[in-house]
């Protein structure tokens, strides 16, 4: 949780340019089962105790977790977001405020004039990525949705993954990847006995049990979600392996190749700076 606090009546968002208040700035984090770490901003002033903002961080934690899951609630299974980030504003008041007519005295106490959910435009245009559909705080980083398609051996594979701008919640700092769909089909004496669809299938991020990439560029997958038992294994070069119950029972190799289906605008003007001249 992010704290930024004005003393007095004024604007903590528009002040007027003649308030000359020190604004105070603190970080709160919660920790699970730890308690609340604070550190404030140096060379600010400070407007709320420690227990003050340890009890803002519970109430802030808390409402964040009601318009997640209202808002998950609303979403289709794909596009369910796994983090949100929502802007509070509140303020202290005094005992007594406001006056009330029939002469009774509220006590001092924080209260909450507003919330709402603050999200990142995305870079590309959701109606450009076709019937995908992926949580927001992912979209919002994506720069780009690239097809990986390998055609070999009796496999044939389309990787639909989305390469990451930035440092995107869902995803550890050195991730710049998300298999948003998979789609693989079979062919020959591969399918006998393997348990995977005869016509082929289509996996969304939401049906694949953690998708692994490695850093060569190639994909671990299970084909079979809530079996565990059927995968594939398929490196930067082509090169797969299907193994089933940890065993392999097929091997093979692939062409590859990548097309760019869509692209921000950034990453538009970059890959043209980057041309060869």
């Amino acid at each position: 949780m992010r704290v930024d606090a004005q003393p007095g009546a004024i604007s903590v968002t528009n002040p007027p340019a003649e308030a000359t208040r020190t604004l105070e700035r603190v970080h709160v984090d919660l920790p699970p089962g730890g308690p609340a770490r604070i550190q404030r901003q140096p060379a600010t002033g400070q407007v709320f105790s420690d227990s003050e903002l340890t009890r803002m961080a519970h109430d802030t934690a808390a409402i964040a977790r009601q318009v997640l899951d209202a808002t998950r609630s609303r979403r289709p299974t794909a596009s369910r977001p796994h983090a949100i980030t929502i802007d509070i504003e509140l303020k202290r008041v005094a005992k007594g405020w406001p006056a009330l007519a029939d002469g009774r005295q509220l006590p001092a106490r924080l209260i909450y004039k507003q919330v709402r959910p603050l999200s990142r435009p995305p870079l590309l245009p959701p109606w450009e990525l076709g019937d995908i559909r992926v949580p927001d705080e992912i979209l919002a980083w994506a720069e780009k949705l690239v097809v990986w398609q390998c055609i070999g051996g009796g496999l044939n594979l389309r990787a639909h993954i989305l390469h990451i701008a930035g440092a995107a919640p869902l995803l550890l700092p050195s991730e710049r990847r998300f298999v948003a769909r998979v789609e693989t089909a079979f062919s020959g004496p591969l399918l006998a006995g393997q348990g995977l669809p005869a016509k082929g299938q289509r996996l969304d991020h939401w049906q694949l049990p953690l998708p692994r990439l490695s850093a060569n560029g190639g994909l671990d997958l299970n084909l079979a979600p809530g079996q565990h038992g059927v995968r594939l294994q398929i490196d930067g070069q082509g090169r797969w392996g299907l193994r089933r119950d940890g065993l392999a029972v097929a091997e093979g190799a692939a062409r590859c190749v990548t097309v760019t289906k869509v692209a921000s605008n950034s990453e538009w003007l970059r890959r043209l700076l980057d041309r060869p001249r």
